[in-house]
Formats: C-alpha cells, sequence, structure tokens
C-alpha cells in the first residue's frame, strides 16, 4: 500500500489514542483532556488569550470552548480581564492555583510520554517532526477549492 496513504490514514486513528492516553493522565486531576488541554495551552502561552485564539491553539470550537472556558473559570483556574486596548475581548489567565495545576499536568504528561515513547528516539522524534512541519506548511499553502476543482478524477481522496 501507498506509504503515504497510510501515514495520513493512521492521523486520526493516533490523534484519538493519544487524547484517550491524556483523558486517563489527567483523570487523578479531576480532568478531562477537553478541559486540561485549554488550561495547558494557556500555561504554555504565558496567558493573556482571547478565547478565539485559544480556540485555535486547543482545537475546542466555539460554543463548547465557552462551556469549558464558563467551568474552568468557576473552579477558579482561569480569569477572564477585559483587554485594555479592544474592549470587546476577554483576555484569559491562569489563576495562581491554575497555575500550580497546570504545572502538574506538564509532569504527568512527560511522564505519559516518558511511557508512550520509550522506544522511540531523539532522531525519530526529529524526523516525524520534520514531516510534520513540511504537511502543514503544505497545507496552509494549499487553496483547497482549486485543488479539487482541478482534479480531473473528482474527489482526489
Amino acid at each position: 500500500m501507498n506509504q503515504r496513504r497510510i501515514l495520513t490514514g493512521s492521523l486520526l486513528p493516533f490523534a484519538r489514542n493519544w487524547r484517550r492516553a491524556v483523558d486517563y493522565a489527567l483523570r487523578p486531576f479531576g480532568l478531562s483532556e477537553s478541559l486540561g488541554a485549554p488550561l495547558i495551552y494557556l500555561g504554555r502561552s504565558g496567558g493573556g488569550l482571547s478565547q478565539n485564539e485559544l480556540a485555535e491553539r486547543s482545537g475546542i470550537g466555539g460554543p463548547a470552548l465557552v462551556r469549558v472556558v464558563d467551568r474552568l473559570v468557576a473552579m477558579n483556574l482561569i480569569t477572564r480581564h477585559i483587554d485594555e486596548e479592544d474592549k470587546r475581548l476577554r483576555r484569559l489567565h491562569l489563576t495562581a492555583k491554575g497555575e500550580a495545576l497546570v504545572f502538574q499536568l506538564e509532569e504527568a504528561l512527560d511522564r505519559l510520554r516518558d511511557v508512550i515513547m520509550a522506544d522511540v528516539t531523539d532522531e525519530d522524534v526529529t524526523v516525524f517532526l520534520s514531516v510534520v512541519d513540511k504537511v502543514g506548511a503544505a497545507l496552509d499553502r494549499l487553496d483547497l477549492a482549486s485543488a479539487f476543482l482541478s482534479n480531473d478524477e473528482g474527489a482526489g481522496a
């Protein structure tokens, strides 16, 4: 079978399995992956993201993210602040409790990575990241509508 087809066909199952593993790793903290991921992305960003920016980074869209943010605010893990330059925006920041929790979550995820990638070398990771960067850059440049309209065979799958 075509190696590229195998690679792209494995992406969704890989992502599903990773999310399931993260969900399990975050369970001792009383969090699911859907609650933990936005916290982690907010922590890695240094804070001050708008909900739209957090949605883009975390892959959680619109109404679902609003519910997640509401829960995280209610748990005293994040706060919303009005943006000084654009009063329409609310900036999200970790609370001290949220920062402490994110530190613990990152440690738990590091342990998870160590277990899952015990047989993966740094060189393997470097090659994989190179492929991800190249494919990601091509996807960013791709005009999907034009690519499919110019395909004489139809769906192009």
